[in-house]
């Protein structure tokens, strides 16, 4: 009898003990399941902030290529004499300021990599101006409203305004709807 509840005890005991060796197991299961989890929302946290990087990036280096040439441009009529007055290259310096001819350069480019975006989207949208099209062109290359609104030298406010305005045309209400159509034209 001794024998036996020795044998049970032991039984029980080794059973215990390989529960307490699961929930062990399960617990360090659940630890790195969170902690995958929590590598992923950071790796995911650290892509958006690259690509919106990218976008700055992308934004800035279109104003600078268009102030390059601009000053390019400028250094080379003082050169050939045409500007010799400093009241002149005050006043080429300030246009060049209020300049907005980056965007020709934009134009040129971004259809370069979607020649038939603008085609596409004002047969489909007849109500779309021409600045509306180059809005949504901005908008294709998911920059953001902050972003688009310092390219086009107006208020953060303003590029809400346009964006909603554009949708209202195409008789979109939905802004994921809105994103997906830009994407796939």
């Amino acid at each position: 009898m001794i024998l036996i509840l020795s044998l049970v005890r032991q039984l029980r005991l080794k059973n215990k003990l390989q529960q307490e060796e699961l929930k062990s197991i399960a617990a360090e299961k659940n630890l790195i399941e969170q902690q995958h989890r929590h590598d992923a929302e950071l790796n995911n946290a650290q892509k958006h902030i690259i690509e919106e990087k990218q976008r700055e990036l992308t934004s800035a280096a279109l104003q600078m290529a268009n102030y390059q040439d601009s000053l390019n441009a400028l250094i080379e009529r003082c050169n050939l004499g045409e500007i010799t007055k400093i009241s002149e290259i005050k006043r080429e310096l300030l246009q060049l300021a209020r300049q907005k001819d980056y965007w020709k350069q934009f134009e040129t480019r971004f259809n370069n990599l979607h020649p038939d975006f603008n085609s596409t989207l004002s047969n489909r949208f007849s109500k779309l101006t021409k600045n509306d099209i180059e809005f949504c062109s901005l908008l294709k290359l998911n920059l953001s409203n902050k972003e688009i609104a310092s390219l086009l030298q107006i208020s953060h406010e303003s590029a809400i305004t346009k964006k909603y305005r554009i949708k209202k045309k195409m008789e979109i209400n939905d802004d994921a709807e809105f994103e997906r159509l830009l994407m796939e034209i």
